[in-house]
């Protein structure tokens, strides 16, 4: 029974999603004010990252997975309201993590066990993926447009759309001269051979690390066109 409650007590955390659906703002508003608590607080922040699937489009996206400390000061700076519906979620999660019965502790330690088999086999379906991504980081620290709408949790094809609309990306796919000037893109030639035209060269805009703050700002500024709507932080 000692071992079945030490899989029961496991730390219970609060997804970024879920806080961002309990408070009512956008989850990349509440990515934003996690990231600023994580500076602000250093080695006491109690939370990491992980990734989610999204079950419409299958692309993953970053959250944050909260301990119940750090989810309470996140929400000092939020309304009343807000941290109520949080804190009545947290009861829910604490009452449902205390087996009540001998049979209880065994199925929520069976149910814990099924969850890890399957985030083991998660991650080794992810493999390939990661080394493609990985193929896909520069040796300058720059990655793609689609891989930065992944790490700011955006749709690829929606961001790559308000770039071009705002003249952020050009028609030929090259970033715009002021932003590779202000640090945030850098333009890489790639040559491709073709059957009918030989060998031919494209523009590929490459975000860099300054560059995925910029494109975070960016989204909050034109949310309109995520079909988002703009919330007070």
């Amino acid at each position: 029974m000692n071992t079945l409650m030490t899989l029961a007590s496991k730390p219970l955390t609060m997804s970024s999603r879920e806080i961002a659906v309990l408070v009512g703002k956008e989850h990349f508003h509440v990515m934003r004010d996690i990231r600023t608590l994580r500076t602000q607080l250093g080695e006491l922040f109690g939370g990491s990252i992980q990734t989610w699937r999204h079950p419409q489009n299958g692309q993953t996206y970053d959250e944050f997975a909260l301990d119940k400390d750090t989810c309470l000061t996140l929400l000092l700076g939020y309304d009343p309201v807000a941290r109520l519906k949080v804190v009545k979620r947290w009861q829910e999660l604490e009452a449902g993590a205390v087996p009540k019965s001998f049979a209880q502790a065994l199925r929520l330690a069976a149910e814990q066990q099924e969850q890890i088999e399957m985030q083991q086999a998660a991650l080794a379906a992810a493999r390939p993926k990661v080394v493609y991504a990985d193929a896909m980081l520069n040796a300058d620290g720059t990655v793609l447009v689609r891989d930065a709408a992944k790490t700011i949790g955006v749709p690829v094809r929606k961001l790559e759309k308000a770039l071009r609309q705002k003249g952020v990306i050009l028609p030929d796919n090259s970033p715009a001269a002021r932003y590779v000037t202000q640090g945030y893109f850098k333009e890489s030639l790639h040559t491709f051979d073709t059957n009918t035209r030989g060998r031919q060269l494209s523009r590929v805009a490459r975000v860099t690390g300054r560059g995925l703050e910029f494109l975070r700002r960016f989204v909050e500024r034109h949310a309109d066109l995520f079909g988002q709507s703009r919330r007070p932080a």
